[in-house]
């Protein structure tokens, strides 16, 4: 690793309806002309396939210049996000956001007027936690104002999903992720589909609608190789305000389209490291061109 100078921090931060709090790491790094990138390495529990402590010892080790047989996901979107920050002009952009709808009826209902007051004109909606009837009726007036997605988490089979879904038609929805437990019958969904943890999972499914493929850049490793660039919607792993930009700045840097990124947790976090939060307004996010991190937020590990 070519760094003049590196730091590596952790940090710790509330999450807004979680009693655990979400933490990561952050290296920092500086070339030869002085020049500062930041990185976030934050696996998510339950999720990511490292914990937190093995992506320490993963991003030490390559720090020091050890080799090793495979580079985590975590650690490989922290390196390429600090690495692409040192080698590139980056400029101020903002890009559309889709607005996340999740927790019990009532919080979805406030979540989204005050969405829809901020001007967002997409949202997702968890609904696999609600009762049945309920999400249906929360569909039916959310769809009105939102172009829609549902997120499912496989919680249904395809006869509950089919069920479910015969309300309403294809067109009410912008897509359904991962809407079935069973996904070898997703052939049989006639609904347009997402791919999440399919993907991750590397498994070889092909919905007849498949309209988007959602990628976590901290979870989802080697995803740069999808040949289908237009479906690509990036989505956050709950991330700090480091990760966030990076998760926006792949943008620009992998030439994809800006579909409204997933990154509406944003606004769960009840503190962040950078020393002013990033600016979401009309439905967009605002990301400046240079990352101002509050060191003192951080705590050094080396």
């Amino acid at each position: 690793m070519s760094l003049c100078k590196w730091k590596l921090f952790s940090f710790s931060l509330t999450v807004r309806g979680h009693h655990e709090k979400r933490k990561g790491l952050i290296l920092k790094g500086i070339n030869r002309e002085g020049r500062v990138g930041w990185g976030e390495i934050s696996p998510l529990p339950g999720w990511s396939s490292e914990t937190l402590e093995m992506a320490r010892e993963q991003v030490l080790q390559l720090i020091n210049g050890v080799k090793v047989e495979r580079i985590y996901p975590s650690v490989s979107f922290g390196l390429s996000s600090l690495f692409f920050q040192l080698s590139s002009s980056l400029e101020v952009i903002s890009l559309p956001v889709s607005a996340f709808l999740s927790g019990s009826a009532d919080a979805i209902v406030k979540r989204a007027e005050e969405a829809k007051e901020n001007g967002f004109h997409s949202a997702k909606l968890k609904i696999g936690h609600l009762d049945k009837k309920v999400a249906q009726s929360l569909i039916r007036e959310l769809k009105k104002d939102f172009s829609l997605r549902v997120d499912l988490n496989r919680s249904f089979t395809c006869r509950e999903a089919l069920d479910f879904f015969s309300p309403f038609t294809p067109e009410d929805f912008d897509y359904i992720e991962e809407p079935i437990s069973d996904v070898e019958n997703l052939s049989a969904f006639p609904y347009p589909v997402a791919l999440d943890e399919s993907l991750r999972e590397g498994r070889v499914v092909s919905p007849l609608h498949l309209k988007a493929l959602i990628i976590k850049p901290s979870l989802h490793d080697g995803w740069q190789q999808l040949s289908q660039k237009e479906q690509i919607v990036l989505s956050s792993a709950h991330e700090s305000g480091v990760g966030i930009f990076h998760i926006g700045s792949l943008i620009a840097s992998c030439g994809l389209p800006k579909n409204p990124l997933g990154i509406d947790t944003y606004h769960l976090l009840e503190n962040d490291i950078l020393t002013s939060r990033l600016s979401f307004s009309d439905g967009m996010v605002h990301l400046p061109a240079h990352l101002s991190v509050d060191e003192e937020r951080l705590c050094e590990l080396s």
